[in-house]
């Protein structure tokens, strides 16, 4: 558990790993978003859910309405209004920048995440 925490996390990966991280980095009282379709989670430890008294929903569709500050939100426009704010910092996830011509090595490395150490792949643009 991590003191202060969050407010709100959308978890969109959907990993025992994942929900784990996302119910450890919310505040006490907050709310974990279960963003996509359902899986098979083998081991969830409930403890946070319980000692920091969380809501956790699920928003199989993208465009779910959540109430932040008063306001009504869909939650690709809340999430893309955060990010466009810079409330939200989102580039370090982007570890790998690569050329189009360098589609397989970009291919490569998202198969192996691991081994490169990658979150997100992007294509750049030669200037």
């Amino acid at each position: 558990m991590v003191i202060g925490g969050v407010d709100i996390i959308f978890e969109c990966v959907g990993s025992s790993g994942s929900l784990d991280d996302a119910m450890r980095l919310t505040r006490n009282g907050g709310r974990v978003i279960l963003v996509g379709e359902a899986g098979v989670i083998k081991s969830l430890d409930w403890t946070s859910i319980i000692t920091q008294e969380l809501e956790v929903r699920a928003a199989y569709l993208y465009n779910h309405v959540e109430e932040l500050n008063g306001t009504q939100w869909k939650a690709f426009d809340l999430a893309i209004d955060l990010m466009s704010s810079g409330k939200v910092d989102l580039s370090w996830m982007v570890t790998h920048q690569l050329l189009l011509e360098d589609y397989k090595q970009a291919f490569e490395i998202t198969t192996q995440r691991g081994k490169n150490q990658s979150i997100k792949v992007a294509f750049k643009f030669d200037d």
